[in-house]
């Protein structure tokens, strides 16, 4: 809270969006035995409510109604996917400079990530092109996979994984 206090921009996304609300209750216990309601963090005007329903959907849109520091997010369009158990607040809520979310994927459009960066600069007084064009969202990923791929076969004895799944194979295990 101190750091919203101080004017740092504040994104949460799913359950740190239903954190950064004044309450979430659980009266049906759908997440935590014994525990009906807790505080938020107080920083959105919302509270949040557990309910034995999941939602899962993909979701995309155009952000509208934004104001403040983020008003440069208006216009541009939005897609991801909402996968939670708490009503309230809705897909977006925005005050001051808090933003809080249930679109995971927010973040994986280049265009909206060139707008933020470009909002960031600008109230950091530098040039909103500075930080040059983003990169392809997918291509990143790839390469943050690689590098797990390249540590796990460095740091497990593969060959030794291998026998032990062949030997389940043996004993009529499933096949891999």
């Amino acid at each position: 809270m101190k750091a919203a206090d101080d004017g740092t921009l504040v994104f949460g996304i799913c359950g740190g969006y239903q954190m950064l609300g004044r309450t979430v209750s659980d009266p049906e216990q759908v997440e935590a035995a014994g525990v009906t309601e807790i505080n938020g963090l107080g920083l959105l005007e919302m509270d949040t409510e557990f309910r034995g329903e999941k939602v899962q959907t993909q979701t995309q849109g155009v952000f509208r109604g934004v104001e403040g520091m983020l008003s440069g997010l208006n216009g541009l369009a939005y897609e991801g996917y909402e996968i939670h158990m708490g009503t309230g607040g809705g897909l977006f809520s925005v005050r001051d400079r808090v933003l809080g979310t249930y679109l995971h994927g927010l973040f994986d459009s280049p265009a909206l990530l060139q707008r933020l960066t470009a909002l960031l600069l600008r109230e950091k007084g530098l040039p909103e092109d500075a930080a040059g064009e983003p990169e392809d969202i997918w291509t990143y990923k790839q390469r943050q996979y690689d590098k797990l791929a390249a540590v796990l076969r460095e740091s497990l004895d593969l060959p030794a994984i291998y026998r032990i799944l062949d030997r389940g194979l043996e004993k009529g295990g499933a096949a891999r």
